[in-house]
């Protein structure tokens, strides 16, 4: 009978060791990275930027769009505008971390898009009325 107890006691504690080892295991692996190249335009998305700013057709029209914005500024001066913000635009350089502002500016900085105007066209009922002539 001792040494059943004794099985039973053994086996209990390397039982308890191996959960221990777990998680201990799951404690100290670290999260995975994200890949800041891809996260740019789901960045854009989730952060709240997409409320202002258009890209192709797919946004807010509060700001300017942004479809050709890297063909226009440079990477610092999109970061910049993001850091300190101007011309309406709030600052976020205290709201977003530094991987995070550096993975939009790459994002932005792609978005050459030439087939966008400058400005968006009146609307056709905003249009002269025609005076039947």
């Amino acid at each position: 009978m001792k040494s059943v107890g004794l099985a039973l006691l053994g086996a209990g504690l390397a039982l308890f060791g191996a959960m221990a080892a777990g998680a201990r295991g799951l404690q100290a692996a670290p999260p995975p990275a994200r890949t800041i190249v891809s996260d740019g335009p789901t960045l854009f998305r989730e952060r709240g930027c997409a409320h202002c700013h258009e890209i192709k057709g797919v946004g807010g029209d509060k700001g300017p769009d942004l479809s050709g914005v890297g063909r226009r500024l440079k990477k610092d001066a999109i970061e910049r505008q993001i850091v300190e913000g101007g011309d309406a635009m709030p600052a976020f350089g205290q709201v977003l971390p530094s991987e995070e502002i550096a993975a939009l500016v790459g994002y932005l900085h792609k978005c050459r898009d030439k087939r966008i105007p400058a400005h968006k066209p009146a609307p056709a009922s905003a249009a002269a009325p025609d005076n039947g002539l």
